[in-house]
């Protein structure tokens, strides 16, 4: 959801395709959800960003983006189901 609305996420999770995609859309930052190091940091730079700014900047790629929009993905899937039946 995060992705399509295109506001920046803090992703806890050791999941490397969610990692993956978080780091090459630009859409936030990942943490070790053991690490309390690594969140605290994020969240004091998420902070400090916020604070200089008044808001947090959204960075994100749009091929990427695009490459999971719902519209594209029912495109995908049809064409599959189309393939499918010849």
């Amino acid at each position: 959801e995060a992705l399509g609305l295109r506001k920046r996420c803090l992703a806890l999770t050791h999941s490397a395709p969610l990692k993956q995609l978080i780091q090459d859309s630009g859409l936030g930052t990942v943490c070790d959800p053991g690490s309390t190091d690594q969140i605290t940091g994020a969240l004091v730079s998420l902070y400090e960003e916020w604070k200089q700014a008044k808001e947090l900047k959204t960075r994100v790629d749009e091929a990427v983006r695009k490459t999971y929009d719902r519209k594209q993905q029912a495109e995908s899937l049809a064409d599959l189901m189309h393939d499918l039946g010849k």
